[in-house]
This record gives C-alpha cells, sequence and structure tokens, in this order.
C-alpha cells in the first residue's frame, strides 16, 4: 500500500468525525439562536416601557397639582377628567389619566401607531 491510501483514509475519517461533531452541536446553535431572539424582543419592551414612562413623566401628577411641585392633601380621582379621550392620549394634560391606559401595537406621543412594534401592547397603572 503508497502513503497517498494513508492519506485519503486519514481525510476520510476527519470528515467523518468533522459531520458527527457539527451533528451533535446543531441543537446548541439553534438553541443560542432561539436565545438571541428572546433578548432582542425583551430589549424592546423594555425600551417601549421606558419611552411610554418618560411620556407619562412629562405631565403634572393630577389637576389639583399647583404648576409648582407641591403636597396634594386629598387624593383626587385617578383617571380621565372630562373632556379627555379614552383613545387618544394626546388629549391627557396630567399623569393620573394615563390610569387604565392600555395601547395594542406602540403608539408614539402624538398617539400615531408605530409599525415596527404593533406585536407589543403597554398598559398604564397610576395609583397613590
Amino acid at each position: 500500500m503508497s502513503r497517498g491510501g494513508f492519506i485519503l483514509i486519514e481525510i476520510t475519517i476527519a470528515y467523518v468525525i468533522l459531520t458527527l461533531a457539527l451533528v451533535a452541536l446543531l441543537p446548541v446553535f439553534i438553541l443560542s439562536i432561539r436565545a438571541s431572539k428572546g433578548t432582542e424582543q425583551l430589549q424592546v419592551a423594555t425600551y417601549l416601557s421606558q419611552e411610554l414612562l418618560e411620556e407619562v413623566r412629562m405631565r403634572k401628577w393630577d389637576q389639583l397639582t399647583s404648576t409648582s411641585p407641591a403636597h396634594i392633601p386629598i387624593p383626587s380621582l385617578l383617571g380621565r377628567d372630562g373632556a379627555e379621550s379614552a383613545t387618544n392620549k394626546v388629549t391627557y394634560n396630567d399623569i393620573d389619566d394615563f390610569n387604565g391606559w392600555t395601547e395594542s401595537g406602540a403608539r408614539d406621543p402624538l398617539n400615531a401607531a408605530i409599525p415596527a412594534f404593533s406585536g407589543y401592547t403597554r398598559t398604564v397603572t397610576v395609583s397613590y
């Protein structure tokens, strides 16, 4: 037998070992792809939550709050007041108006839908 025959057998064995290793590692690759997708969705959800929280925090606390920060001795009723729309958060002028606000599909501060985030739902609960 020549040396060339041994090299061909060695290469074939190396290919078989490499194929078995790749087949064994395939579930690990699939698991890592799924985990990274879940992490990405968690990051997007966190960003959307923070964005809505900042939008809410830009308003005064409630109708009884003065322009300058002050203690409110008697809590007002939480929720929308008067002409504020249940479907349009642009009409909200204070934080307590957001109590019970839910949006299916993220919406920007001007209440326009953000198509890239249509699969997310955000809900606000305000309490004293």
